[in-house]
């Protein structure tokens, strides 16, 4: 107020000293001040900016939870026991021949037996299938105990074939319902106990195996070649016999 009033022209300076005279009896000084200081605040309100709080920035997530998947480095050492790489188990019911989704490259290879109580030598058989042939195999086995064990003994011949080529990927087939139930389960029978330590021991150098259920009339082949082994030693005993007979009479 007072550099309002204060002027070099002493009319001037006199005349703004009126004007202020008559404004304070009016009331316009207070009025003024009540109108600048509600400008002053709604100035500051508009040139302030809110600050909100982010509840997502807040929050904080675990570092388990920010973490990728961990790589396992498998030890190249360590061999999955021969029962997690066994194929899958078939039907106790056997009513239908299992149908495997066998991975490409895997190797089939069949086996069947021929025994009788009469006799104290069994005849075992075994066919290779693969793309390239079908290799035969039999052999004689004398002293065997019933026809599970003969059965088993053949699958263990046709398991010992596939190590002996070096096989990585094979599926071993049977018409033996009980032996192949009791390799897949772990079932244990008495008489079957060391043939199947020896089978699943051998069995354990391969990438995938598994044990199947098939038809008999699937497995003709090796049926074929186990009966052709026995009836070949039969004959020779038959002919020595007959040999010895002769030979007697002379």
């Amino acid at each position: 107020m007072t550099q309002y009033t204060n002027c070099a022209d002493p009319s001037e300076s006199a005349a703004r000293k009126e004007r202020m005279r008559q404004a304070e009896a009016q009331g316009d000084f207070e009025e003024s001040a009540v109108q600048i200081v509600k400008a002053n605040l709604a100035r500051a309100s508009e040139e302030t900016v809110p600050i909100t709080s982010d509840p997502i920035s807040q929050e904080r997530f675990p570092i388990s939870a920010r973490l990728g998947p961990t790589n396992r480095v498998s030890d190249p050492t360590e061999r999955t026991p021969i029962f997690a790489r066994l194929g899958p188990v078939n039907d106790d019911q056997m009513e239908l021949e299992q149908v495997c989704n066998l991975e490409v490259g895997t190797v089939t290879i069949r086996s069947d037996a021929v025994w009788t109580p009469e006799r104290t030598t069994t005849g075992l058989g075994w066919v290779i299938f693969s793309p390239e042939a079908q290799r035969p195999f039999s052999k004689r086995v004398n002293f065997v105990s019933s026809a599970l064990v003969a059965e088993g003994l053949a699958l263990l011949e046709a398991v010992r074939s596939g190590v002996s080529e070096e096989r990585r990927m094979v599926a071993f087939e049977s018409d033996s319902a009980q032996l192949i139930r009791a390799i897949n389960s772990g079932e244990g029978i008495s008489e079957l106990y060391g043939v199947i330590e020896d089978i699943l021991s051998f069995a354990s150098v391969f990438e995938f195996v598994s044990f199947s259920w098939i038809f008999r009339e699937k497995n003709v082949q090796a049926d074929r070649l186990a009966k052709l082994t026995l009836n070949a030693v039969e004959n020779v005993v038959e002919n020595l016999v007959g040999v010895g007979d002769i030979i007697a009479h002379n």
